[in-house]
């Protein structure tokens, strides 16, 4: 069954595609509802669930955070710094593991999802002056 395009689901895209990075469903809420203030904050994350689950948009699971979308569907991993937050791409690191795993388990249709962390430069740059203090 295919659905139709709506106005607000257009408006959700189109606030992705403008920027650049990954943004949080309150994030895309906030800046949609400067624009828009009839829309729902239920409406949005409506759409986006579905634009992810249509693959026009990637949503990024984050351990005990809220998830991540962006607009890059290129094959690639991410990298969260453990103090601030911020979330980068980085990668593709193994580019053929879904396919060996494939090879190895039987499974069809493998996804998978690299999450690194660490602690990015600003962070390091703020560590050091903390320490000197």
């Amino acid at each position: 069954m295919q659905r139709r395009n709506t106005k607000q689901r257009k408006i959700v895209l189109d606030s992705i595609q403008k920027h650049m990075g990954h943004f949080t469903a309150d994030e895309i809420y906030l800046r949609i509802h400067t624009e828009d203030p009839h829309i729902s904050r239920a409406t949005v994350y409506r759409n986006l669930q579905f634009l992810a689950d249509e693959q026009q948009i990637r949503r990024v699971k984050m351990p005990n955070s809220s998830d991540m979308y962006e607009r890059n569907l290129d094959d690639h991993d991410h990298m969260v710094c453990r103090i601030c937050g911020a979330v980068m791409d980085v990668g593709p690191i193994h580019s053929r593991v879904d396919q060996k795993v494939e090879k190895i388990s039987g499974f069809s249709d493998i996804q998978h999802t690299f999450l690194f962390s660490g602690i990015c430069p600003a962070c390091q740059k703020k560590l050091k002056k903390q320490k000197k203090q």
